[in-house]
């Protein structure tokens, strides 16, 4: 049986602690492509106010992506 194996940055691992003010399943939403316009809004400007926040979403997407490919 073969096992697909994904290799991730050397950055990455665990996701760090969500930074503050947003909401889990808010971002899930955004990932997802669920997220209401508004909802967009809110995720977009909440990554573009801080460098650890635009980091941690680009994580997030990352593994959001890996998990649907290997579904």
């Amino acid at each position: 049986m073969f096992a697909a194996r994904i290799v991730l940055p050397k950055t990455m691992g665990m996701p760090p602690s969500i930074p503050p003010h947003i909401d889990q399943p808010l971002l899930i939403r955004f990932l997802d492509g669920e997220a209401t316009p508004e909802e967009q809004q809110q995720v977009e400007t909440w990554a573009a106010a801080d460098p650890r926040h635009q980091r941690y979403l680009e994580e997030m997407a990352l593994l959001w992506q890996n998990s649907a490919w290997a579904k």
